[in-house]
């Protein structure tokens, strides 16, 4: 887990190339996006906001749990 703003945002930024891959979704009952590339996910992020504040990023990036969504859906 990382803490501090500017730490989690570096670690955000190695995402940076999903971005244009990325569709709105529902993650967990809030908003997220799930990156899908060539048919496959590639990562699901979700954010949460405390007093217009984030609080929390959460980046699900490993092959084999992302293997097993559904994304059919979300196709470009």
């Amino acid at each position: 887990m990382l803490r501090g703003a500017r730490t989690v945002a570096t670690g955000a930024f190695h995402f940076r190339h999903l971005a244009g891959f990325a569709r709105l979704v529902l993650v967990n009952g809030t908003v997220g996006t799930a990156a899908v590339a060539e048919g496959r996910p590639r990562s699901v992020t979700c954010v949460s906001v405390v007093d217009g504040l984030i609080t929390g990023l959460y980046i699900l990036a490993d092959p084999d749990r992302l293997a097993r969504l559904d994304v059919s859906g979300l196709q470009a």
